[in-house]
């Protein structure tokens, strides 16, 4: 599927799809519309056509099919997007992760603000190698976020559509996973709290103009 942009660049968002949740299920499995069929479990979350509600103790949807981590092992060029929000963005707040449990090269997205750290911050083998210095995301309304990896040198943190801060950590994925999680980071307990609208995973690096779109629609 072709999608157009404000200026008319056509920008082609399904290549490389490997997983999408849009929430809009009352109950059940989160349903992945990639096309790849890796449904998520959904774990204590209220659910709503407008997105999932986490509380930020137990609440999660996760995925641990053989297929999709193996899609997810090895790969240093991938694109993760997530639109969220929360009453209150908190630096422990951890909204996405993927990869080994137990902080062992698992990737982690914190989106929060708090002083000196306004936006996004990126957590691998459990500690954080980048994070965000533009302006707060708005709490109570949706924020979107994305993590872009290049290379396994290369990588950059997006805020609705913004570039936000770069590193050039060597990291990649987990050369085996344990699973992906929505509101959870999977090495330990901190749960993320608010209302998640969407997550997109590809196996290639988007475009800044790709970026930028995916946040205008």
């Amino acid at each position: 599927m072709n999608l157009v942009n404000n200026i008319g660049q056509r920008l082609d968002l399904r290549t490389d799809l490997v997983l999408r949740y849009r929430f809009q299920e009352t109950s059940g499995d989160a349903k992945d519309s990639s096309g790849n069929d890796y449904n998520g479990t959904v774990t204590g979350a209220t659910q709503t056509i407008n997105g999932v509600d986490i509380d930020g103790v137990n609440d999660e949807i996760s995925n641990t099919a053989a297929a999709l981590l193996t899609a997810l092992e090895n790969i240093s060029v991938f694109t993760i997007f997530i639109r969220c929000s929360a009453p209150s963005l908190q630096a422990t707040d951890c909204f996405f992760s993927f990869g080994e449990s137990n902080d062992n090269d698992a990737f982690a997205l914190y989106p929060y603000s708090s002083n000196g750290a306004d936006g996004l911050q990126i957590w691998y083998d459990g500690e954080y190698i980048m994070q965000a210095v533009g302006d707060a995301p708005a709490d109570d309304s949706m924020n979107d976020f994305v993590f872009r990896s290049s290379s396994a040198t290369d990588h950059e943190a997006f805020v609705n559509g913004v570039s936000e801060a770069t590193a050039t950590d060597n990291k990649s994925t987990a050369t085996s996973m344990e699973g992906v999680t929505v509101g959870r980071y999977i090495g330990n307990g901190e749960w993320g709290e608010g209302v998640v609208k969407e997550l997109i995973i590809w196996t290639r690096a988007l475009t800044d103009e790709q970026i930028t779109y995916l946040s205008q629609r």
